[in-house]
């Protein structure tokens, strides 16, 4: 695609919390920066591992991805709050695995049927 650049991971490191919060990382965060105008990063589960936040101290916006099917309301409450603790702000939500049935709680609760 044109115009889209994509650096890989490779293979997963012994210590992927150091790297990420290396000044190499920075130094390289800090270059692509200013190269590009969107950069995203895709990050393991926020509640999982200390990658998202890690990742989100850098970054300091996020587009929060929540699995609908593997996450209550407690888990996507605390995956909110270790995001914001990491000092970044919470730019939308993403929905993933939304059940598109207009009877399901979650078609309503999101708020499909408001005008």
């Amino acid at each position: 695609i044109s115009g889209l650049d994509l650096l890989t991971a490779g293979p997963i490191p012994p210590n992927p919390s150091e790297l990420i919060g290396s000044e190499n990382l920075l130094e390289i965060f800090q270059y692509v920066k200013k190269e590009y105008d969107f950069i995203i990063i895709d990050t393991p589960p926020v509640n999982t591992v200390t990658d998202a936040q890690l990742f989100s101290e850098i970054a300091k916006y996020v587009v929060y991805v929540v699995d609908v099917q593997k996450n209550d309301r407690n888990a996507v409450k605390k995956g909110k709050e270790l995001i914001e603790k990491a000092g970044a702000k919470i730019l939308g939500v993403v929905l993933n695995k939304a059940p598109e049935d207009k009877s399901s709680s979650y078609y309503y609760y999101y708020g499909k049927d408001e005008k």
